[in-house]
């Protein structure tokens, strides 16, 4: 059986364990640049391969996009639903003592606050973007 100390070192690693497992889970779909080298991926973080597909300086605005879509897609609600869950848990177990009552609180206020800060950073990122010229293919932006 786990002590109260090795108890609460569990607790505070578990979200950081999780977050971990999802992104390596999540980042092995990702990480393809091109199929079988005969033609550019659109699914992959890198937009060209240097042959049938020329890397020029829109490839490296295409190639900053994929890697924020990604953050913000994947990423981001992944570490926002296991924050949630994490402080609602720490919530409902500890909920008779006014202290943890206040710092599952506390989080949950930190993780919303942390979400809006993020999505305006994306919203900065979507902006500049749009201001060197770039425009997203077709389907690809949910931000237009």
């Amino acid at each position: 059986m786990l002590s109260i100390n090795n108890k609460k070192k569990l607790f505070r690693i578990l979200p950081h364990l999780l977050a971990s497992c999802a992104i390596l889970v999540m980042v092995p779909m990702y990480a393809h640049a091109v199929d079988n080298g005969t033609q550019a991926s659109t699914t992959g973080f890198i937009p060209c391969d240097g042959y049938t597909v020329e890397c020029d300086f829109n490839q490296v605005i295409v190639l900053i996009n994929n890697i924020v879509e990604f953050l913000f897609k994947i990423v981001l609600p992944i570490m926002v639903v296991a924050a949630v869950l994490y402080s609602g848990w720490l919530f409902l177990t500890k909920g008779s003592e006014a202290g943890a009552r206040t710092k599952a609180k506390d989080m949950l206020l930190h993780i919303l606050i942390g979400t809006v800060i993020a999505l305006c950073a994306y919203l900065i990122v979507k902006t500049i973007l749009k201001t060197l010229g770039y425009v997203a293919p077709e389907g690809l932006d949910f931000i237009s």
